[in-house]
């Protein structure tokens, strides 16, 4: 396994410029309104005449500069499908059903591939989300805030994975109620022979079941890049092991919100908040950690973790548009200390181009500065899951 050290300064600004060529090209050889990559109207680069059909699928290149795996690349497909029972809502973008399926591979031997499904049915009143995937995942472990590992170990997670995840809506309400089901059969296995602080032996191979009641409160205009309302998720996960339902065990409460108001004709402000607790015995790649662009993942993990990030887009044109972002986070061994110790943020700026226009589908590129490094992330649709 190789470790990822020093990638300061490894922005790939060309992966910037052929983005840029590649959504300003035309396809001048065609007539408007004969392409389905054209938009007849402006006669600029769209996809959505492409998605509407049968065949119609969405390739998503995955330019991966993610500091915890390393850089490198990948490929999902995500088919749309149309049903006639779910109309367009007043107001509203699009909202259709989707499968996806892909792969990804960096520089330091990690790997992934998996498959997932979203569906909405009865006129969005059933929303069901599943994925299965199988992941060999190079990562470095720094230990809790109170036991901080300051040069990290090195360490392979290895496992497959599957999620499912059903929800139905209140009666005339923005309100889901549902459940979440998990599993992931995970072994870990460190570059090191030492014990390692804070990590027991049982961890290493453990199968986690999760199960738990969950909500959703969505009054977004548009599920892919948002310009008004309000989300709020709530997951309360039960997780043991299958081996030993009894001694094993641990609990993760997920909060999330985030909203949009629109501030002018062509700009729009996005807050988010993020919250994650967990109890028990927490295996310590489940730990809560600190989740905003610029920082890489699971380098600040505890018991507890929480995030605010402010996002603005200030739209250039009706298809071009400009983003500036930053956040802060901070991690703490239980509640009482979570005023307590250093926080840590990022921020920095992105480019957009509305690439589906009937589903309001933003796409682009953001480039990030943390506390230790510069990071570029390709966006499709907004940054916040």
């Amino acid at each position: 396994m190789t470790k990822i050290t020093n990638t300061q300064n490894r922005i790939p600004f060309y992966v910037l410029i052929l983005f840029l060529l590649a959504m300003s090209t035309s396809f001048s050889a065609q007539e408007p309104g004969q392409s389905p990559f054209i938009d007849p109207n402006d006669g600029m680069m769209d996809m959505s005449k492409w998605l509407k059909t049968d065949h119609g699928f969405l390739p998503v290149p995955m330019v991966i500069t993610e500091p915890a795996i390393g850089y490198g690349g990948g490929l999902s497909l995500v088919f749309f499908h149309e049903t006639e029972d779910r109309p367009k809502p007043k107001g509203q973008f699009l909202t259709p059903s989707m499968t996806g399926l892909g792969g990804l591979y960096t520089e330091n031997d990690t790997w992934a591939g998996g498959i997932f499904h979203f569906g909405s049915w009865k006129q969005d009143s059933i929303r069901y989300l599943g994925a299965v995937a199988r992941t060999s995942i190079n990562l470095t472990y720094y230990g809790p805030q109170n036991k901080p590992l300051f040069n990290g170990v090195d360490y392979n997670l290895d496992g497959l994975f599957t999620m499912h995840e059903l929800m139905f809506r209140l009666p005339d309400t923005r309100l889901f109620l549902g459940g979440h089901f998990s599993y992931f059969g995970s072994k870990s296995t460190f570059d090191t022979d030492l014990n390692i602080p804070g990590i027991d032996k049982w961890e290493l191979d453990f199968n986690n079941f999760g199960l738990g009641p969950m909500f959703k409160y969505d009054t977004l205009d548009n599920m892919f890049t948002p310009n008004k309302g309000l989300r709020i998720d709530g997951q309360w996960i039960f997780y043991a092991d299958g081996d030993d339902m009894a001694g094993r065990n641990y609990q993760i409460i997920k909060t999330n919100a985030r909203s949009y108001f629109p501030i002018a004709d062509n700009m729009v402000l996005g807050w988010r908040l993020d919250g994650r607790f967990s109890t028990g015995n927490v295996p310590f790649y489940s730990l809560p950690f600190i989740d905003i662009r610029g920082i890489p993942a699971m380098r600040y993990q505890d018991k507890n973790a929480g995030t605010t990030e402010l996002e603005l887009r200030y739209n250039l044109t009706d298809r071009w548009a400009l983003v500036g972002f930053g956040g802060i986070g901070k991690t703490a061994t239980s509640l009482d200390d979570f005023f307590e110790g250093n926080s840590h943020g990022a921020g920095g700026m992105g480019l957009r181009y509305l690439i589906a226009k009937e589903y309001g589908i933003y796409s682009g590129l953001d480039v990030a500065c943390g506390p230790e490094d510069w990071v570029v992330y390709l966006q499709v649709g907004s940054a916040w899951r």
